[in-house]
This record gives C-alpha cells, sequence and structure tokens, in this order.
C-alpha cells in the first residue's frame, strides 16, 4: 500500500498536539509539567534537523514520524500553557504607574528589546533622542541599561516556572530616525507593533515566541532583517528602499511578508513539513523573484524557511 509521506506527518504532527492538550484536559497529564516541558523545545529542531540529514535513508519515515510529533507535542504543550500564561500576558489594562527613561544617542546606537508577558509598542521619531515609557501589572520595573551608543530594556529578571513572571508588561519605546541603529527585538508570549518609519537601520532582528508582531519598514531603510517565528505570528511590511538581504523563518508558525510595488524581491525558499506561498512572483532558477526584478531600481534578496510552519508572500504592497 502507498502513504504519502506527507499526509503521514502531517497525521502524526495533528495527533500529537492533539492528544497533549485532550489529555491535559481529561487531567490525566499534570498543565504544570506540560508547561514546564516547554523548555525542552529546541528538542523539536533537533529532531527536524535529524530527519533532514536522514531524509534519503531507509530511516527517512521513522525519522520523519518523529520530526512531525515532536514539534506536535510542543505545540500541544503551548495549548494547554496558554489558559495559564494567556490572561496575565495580555492583561494590560491593570499595569502599575509606569516609569520613564530618555536619553541621546550618537550617529550609531544599538538597541536591545526583549519583552517576556505583555505589550510592546515600538515608534519613531525625527532627531537622535529616545525615550521608555515602562509599566507591569505586578509593579515590577523593567531592566534598564543606556549609554550614548546603547539602550538595553528586558523584562524583570524576577521569574517563575518557565521563565515567565506575573502581571504582563507594557513598553512604548520612541527610537530616534538620524541615528543609525542596529535594533534585535525579542517577545515572548506577548504582542508587539513595530512602526519603524523613517528609521535607519544596519541590522534588524526580530524573534517572536508563542507572539504575535506587526512589523512595518515601509518608509525605513535597513540593510540586514533576520526574523524568526516560534510557535506565534508576524506580519510584515517591507521596506520601499531596497539594497537589503535576510532570513525570514517560521517554526511552527506563521510570516506574511508583504512586498511593495517597487521592491524587487528574489526569494529562495526551504520548506520542512511546512509552507511557502509566493503570490505573484515567478520561478527564476532555484529562487522566485517579482516580475520586473532584474530592472528594478531597489532590490532585495530574502531566504525563507518553514518548519511545521508556513510563510505567505505577497507581492501586492498591501497587506491582508
Amino acid at each position: 500500500m502507498f502513504v504519502r509521506r506527507g499526509s503521514l506527518y502531517l497525521g502524526a504532527f495533528l495527533a500529537a498536539a492533539g492528544g497533549v492538550t485532550l489529555l491535559a484536559s481529561a487531567g490525566v497529564l499534570d498543565p504544570v509539567r506540560v508547561t514546564d516541558a516547554l523548555a525542552y523545545w529546541p528538542v523539536a529542531v533537533i529532531a527536524i534537523g535529524a530527519a533532514l540529514v536522514l531524509r534519503r535513508t531507509s530511516a527517512a519515515v521513522p525519522a520523519g514520524i518523529v520530526a512531525a510529533v515532536t514539534p506536535g507535542l510542543m505545540l500541544g504543550a503551548m495549548f494547554v500553557a496558554v489558559p495559564d500564561l494567556g490572561t496575565p500576558c495580555t492583561d494590560v489594562a491593570n499595569a502599575t504607574t509606569p516609569i520613564t527613561r530618555e536619553g541621546t544617542f550618537g550617529s550609531v546606537a544599538r538597541v536591545d528589546l526583549e519583552l517576556s508577558c505583555g505589550e510592546l509598542d515600538v515608534r519613531t521619531a525625527p532627531g537622535t533622542s529616545w525615550s521608555l515609557e515602562a509599566s507591569n501589572g505586578a509593579d515590577r520595573q523593567a531592566d534598564v541599561t543606556s549609554s550614548s551608543d546603547r539602550l538595553s530594556v528586558s523584562t524583570a529578571t524576577q521569574r517563575m516556572r518557565f521563565g515567565w513572571h506575573p502581571g504582563a508588561d507594557d513598553w512604548t519605546v520612541v527610537l530616534p530616525t538620524g541615528t543609525t541603529l542596529d535594533l534585535d527585538t525579542t517577545i515572548n508570549a506577548g504582542r508587539g507593533r513595530l512602526d519603524l518609519s523613517g528609521a535607519r537601520l544596519a541590522t534588524l532582528g526580530v524573534d517572536v515566541n508563542a507572539g504575535d508582531v506587526q512589523l512595518d519598514l515601509a518608509d525605513a531603510t535597513v540593510k540586514r532583517l533576520d526574523v524568526s517565528v516560534n510557535a506565534g505570528a508576524a506580519t510584515i511590511q517591507l521596506p520601499a528602499a531596497g539594497g537589503f538581504t535576510g532570513d525570514l523563518e517560521a517554526n511552527a508558525g506563521a510570516l506574511h511578508v508583504c512586498v511593495p510595488e517597487t521592491l524587487g524581491l528574489r526569494v529562495a525558499g526551504t520548506a520542512s513539513l511546512g509552507s511557502i506561498d509566493v503570490n505573484g512572483l515567478t520561478r527564476s532558477g532555484d529562487a522566485w523573484v517579482t516580475p520586473g526584478y532584474l530592472t528594478a531600481q531597489s532590490r532585495a534578496d530574502l531566504t525563507v524557511s518553514a518548519s511545521v510552519g508556513s510563510v505567505d508572500i505577497n507581492d501586492e504592497g498591501v497587506c491582508k
């Protein structure tokens, strides 16, 4: 009997995710222990990597099943953890009186933002000055360090199990357009809105873990873009100005990319138990390109990967 491997792997993935959720709901599994097991999420990445190595051997099918089951278990654990983590992580209405910080950068600076549980709003303003307004539902102040060329903001170090602390953070960060920035943002179990209009970015890194992020780069310039979505979702409006490269990853998550009409884009991608949809792009060798890519004044090159996730690239210039 012939069995389609894709259907087999998808079935194993869904059975694992549903099984963990059902057993936890029925009381067979302890939700606390299931949540704590999420700390071992790298095992899922290792399993997928092993399956890729063994894909042309006699062990391809069992390795593929393991690679499907492991992230399925992690996803099921996330469903179990959401009721425990979700309420405090979205309850920013009860945040305490915010602390405020401000400063001025020089011509170049590095900014690191790491939020675990809550909401992050990043905006821009002319000049070289930055500002931060941060509050927390459990009256815990964010850890902030700054200098003339560095700003680092992270969730308070007091943590509970699985690295989370009670109370949601609510941050508003204003970054200058007159300074060239290296910006690194991590959002864990939270929501983020990054409107970087006018920003000058040498590098931009965004990591989304069990969260949701909207990233607007339409009026920004960037040289290097790296985005990783793990068990979460992200929407990216790419810059209209080209000349940048990037790596985009969706691991058990969803990534939607919106391409301005004036941008020539080349995309090379790989999918492992996932999907990459390129709407309006055409195949060119081992990649996809937008119409008129070779003659476009602004061009960009992206490498995209989807592991038990989905990437949707839209060339219409307006994210749906």
